[in-house]
């Protein structure tokens, strides 16, 4: 289960909206079949990307759709761009993976009223009003509740380091789920939160890691797409808990499990 958690969450995320805006999209007109675009952050090189790659990529072929993606692309005016180069293709379905998309999706969206938009973790599609922009995302927090657990039942020194991308509700309800987790089994642990402003930049990440772990903490948690915390970690000795999935190679005598 932890190794397929969030890839699952992720593909059936993707697979539920692909399902109603395909019964949508034939109901209104029989002719129209559902082609899916697919906006993403970075490529696989980062580990969340990779999840939703591999997430649409098993959406769409267990459903029979074709479908198009844009890698590495900005949450900026690119973001706008590369949605409508998608519906331009033709695509009435089109999904953003990043947070900071979502205003440039809902322009989009208010251009292309007839397109089905779909943003991950975002928190504007109930203030919009519009039929065709929605939110998605998995109850990922599920996940670090589960991963805080572990953490608190490991620590020697009940000082636990965590290195976070950016200070917005995905990530703020991911470090309250992971504490609680740690409280659950241990009160006595304390939790410590370096941001960091990056979703992937493996340098900047891993000094907040060597921040805290030059602190004292002797497990690093992290909301971070690239592995470099838990290098940091296995460097000074400590523990360490992954994010996306399993990545017990980057760091094999610190790493404990992954959200």
């Amino acid at each position: 289960m932890k190794k397929s958690v969030k890839w699952v969450a992720a593909t059936a995320a993707v697979m539920l909206t692909l399902s109603a805006t395909a019964g949508m999209t034939s109901s209104a007109d029989e002719g129209t079949t559902v082609k899916a675009g697919f906006i993403f952050l970075h490529d696989e090189n980062s580990t969340y990307d990779l999840n939703f790659l591999n997430g649409a990529k098993a959406a769409c072929e267990k459903l029979g759709i074709e479908y198009m993606t844009k890698t590495n692309i900005p949450e900026g005016q690119e973001a706008y761009e590369a949605a409508c180069e998608l519906a331009d293709a033709g695509c009435n379905f089109i999904f953003a993976d990043s947070f900071g998309h979502e205003d440039y999706i809902i322009e989009a969206a208010k251009e292309y009223p007839n397109v089905q938009f779909s943003h991950a973790t975002g928190t504007k599609a109930h203030t919009e009003g519009l039929d065709n922009f929605h939110n998605a995302f998995a109850s990922i927090y599920d996940g670090r509740y589960l991963a805080g657990i572990v953490a608190g039942m490991k620590t020697q020194k009940n000082y636990i380091g965590y290195v976070a991308a950016k200070g917005i509700p995905e990530v703020i309800r991911g470090i309250n789920a992971f504490t609680l987790g740690v409280q659950s089994v241990n009160p006595d642990a304390k939790v410590e939160v370096v941001f960091t402003d990056t979703w992937y930049d493996p340098t900047v990440e891993k000094q907040a890691a060597l921040e805290l772990l030059n602190k004292g903490v002797d497990i690093i948690a992290q909301h971070q797409d690239t592995t470099a915390p838990q290098v940091a970690a296995e460097e000074k000795g400590a523990y360490c808990i992954g994010y996306n999935f399993p990545t017990s190679d980057a760091a094999p005598k610190a790493y404990l499990t992954a959200a």
